[in-house]
């Protein structure tokens, strides 16, 4: 190699792995790139999450599977929101996993910084930030789930347990495809904005059949910030610690962090 041509490659390299956004929120470091999304304690270092450690392990799993090995897989996140210690992110994960059909999926997914590891990211659900009472209020005058909870004959619930049961339970059709709440779906969420003293949340419904595989839709409804909440969604508003979803577009330009799996031919 010529020392242009090194120099190129170097430059290349450092492009690739250019942060599309780092920050601190909530006592870690939050570093995303087209190739990782990592966290670390902000004090001590250790590290809390990589999502390309994440799926380096799904596809050495999948593809030495002995009756069914996976040809080809790639995942793609999107950072959302980032409050405190929650971390909310989109993904679309494509695979062709040896069957009759290519397999997509796609969601949001909430995580607990302060609670998972580099391997495994643990969940965190919505009502660990505000009350279920009000998540439930928040939820039934939604169009979308006020159409699901019709279809469903269930009336109005009155639990929020209830509630999730019933999504899961039942469909809305939007512009010809079928969704659902997931098995997940309180762990299915992103913080968009404060309006007043509420917070915009986000959360995702994926499809039903497999005709619309890879697609999802998303609910928006507004709830009370707690007290305890206030600080960091403000700090979060103001992008001095984290930032909300309705700036994640901006911040990325487009950008996403993409991993891809499998011989060359099948990509």
């Amino acid at each position: 190699m010529t020392r242009g041509a090194a120099t190129l490659a170097v430059l290349v390299l450092g492009a690739a792995q250019a942060a599309i956004w780092q920050g601190s929120s909530g006592g870690f470091a939050v570093r995303w790139t087209e190739r990782d999304l990592t966290a670390a304690r902000a004090a001590g270092g250790a590290p809390v999450l990589s999502l390309r450690t994440v799926e380096n392990e799904a596809w050495a799993e999948m593809s030495s599977d002995s009756v069914q090995p996976a040809l080809h897989y790639a995942a793609e996140y999107r950072v959302l929101s980032l409050v405190g210690r929650v971390l909310s992110v989109s993904s679309r994960h494509d695979c062709n996993c040896g069957g009759a059909h290519p397999i997509s999926w796609s969601g949001f997914h909430a995580y607990d910084l302060a609670r998972g590891t580099r391997e495994k990211p643990h969940p965190i659900e919505i009502t660990e930030l505000f009350p279920a009472a009000d998540v439930r209020a928040a939820l039934v005058v939604d169009p979308v789930v006020r159409r699901m909870l019709a279809a469903s004959g269930a009336g109005t619930p009155r639990t929020l347990e209830h509630l999730v049961t019933t999504l899961q339970e039942s469909t809305v059709e939007v512009a010809g495809c079928t969704y659902t709440a997931g098995p997940d779906f309180l762990a299915s969420f992103a913080l968009h904005h404060l309006e007043g003293g509420r917070a915009a949340v986000r959360f995702s419904l994926p499809y039903r059949h497999e005709v619309c595989r890879g697609r999802m839709i998303q609910l928006g409804v507004l709830i009370p910030v707690p007290p305890r909440l206030r600080a960091e969604l403000e700090a979060a508003g103001a992008r001095r610690a984290g930032f909300l979803m309705q700036d994640a577009q901006r911040i990325s330009g487009g950008r996403a962090t993409t991993l891809e799996y499998g011989p060359p031919a099948l990509r």
